[in-house]
């Protein structure tokens, strides 16, 4: 994420999202507050920040659809660590506010307001 070029940089906001879609999608499958028959259809990042020389923070929205073919949008906030020890990177998903529940924002509304969030519904980590 730490290039001039806006193309690649872009790109490699794409791929992140891409990777942050289909955890979400696998890791909200096995939580109880979660429909079975619901998927993730995708992560608009609003902005990608470093927090450290190894990590990094997206902010932005989460696109789902619900068991009645519905499309929602739910506040979504990640922070992934590339760690040389571990194969993989670790990572903290936030998911949902909870003052406001699951199905507050229908995909397309186009909500101009920004809520912070302090309570997310899901929490999920891989370490």
């Amino acid at each position: 994420m730490a290039t001039t070029d806006e193309t690649a940089r872009q790109e490699a906001a794409r791929h992140l999202c891409a990777a942050l879609e289909f955890v979400s999608n696998a890791r909200l499958k096995s939580e109880e507050a979660w429909s079975p028959y619901a998927w993730v259809d995708g992560v608009l990042d609003d902005s990608i920040a470093p927090i450290s020389p190894s990590a990094l923070i997206v902010r932005g929205k989460l696109i789902w659809v619900d068991d009645r073919n519905e499309w929602w949008l739910e506040p979504f906030e990640a922070t992934v660590e590339f760690q040389e020890q571990r194969a993989g990177p670790t990572y903290e998903l936030r998911i949902g506010d909870a003052a406001r529940g699951l199905r507050s924002t229908p995909f397309g509304s186009f909500q101009r307001r920004e809520f912070v969030v302090t309570d997310w519904i899901f929490r999920l980590r891989n370490g």
